[in-house]
């Protein structure tokens, strides 16, 4: 048998139910979730000034991208697997958390896709909107 070791901030140290419900089944199944699930943290702006927004499979986000898969997440965003029902292709969508960092991201693509002499080997982003 394994053992977890979490944070005392951590919900999962709630004995009224920090378990994480239908997705795992036994504490195999929930150490793996553990290593894979972004903290839960980025998600409160209360313990975060850099909040993730709580993308839900199957959304549609501005009006044309319906969310099919989550691709992972780093500091500042997360990553999804959407359908543009526009284009009907699929594409990634970056969803960078609250603040500036967007900007800053954009920013610095914008510069580099002015400057390189070929992007054809890079990933741009093709287009930007606000949820």
């Amino acid at each position: 048998m394994a053992s977890i070791t979490t944070t005392p901030e951590d919900p999962r140290d709630d004995p009224e139910g920090g378990d994480f419900g239908d997705f795992a089944s036994t504490e195999d199944e929930q150490i793996d979730l553990i290593e894979v699930a972004e903290p839960w943290h980025k998600y409160d702006a209360k313990q975060n000034e850099h909040v993730f927004y709580p993308i839900c499979l199957g959304e549609v986000l501005d009006g044309r991208y319906l969310v099919e898969h989550k691709l992972g997440y780093g500091s500042f965003s997360t990553v999804w697997v959407a359908h543009d029902l526009q284009g009907k292709m699929d594409v990634a969508l970056k969803v960078m958390a609250s603040g500036d960092l967007a900007e800053n991201d954009m920013r610095m693509q914008d510069e580099i896709s002015q400057n390189a002499a070929d992007t054809s080997h890079l990933v741009i982003y093709l287009a930007t909107f606000l949820l």
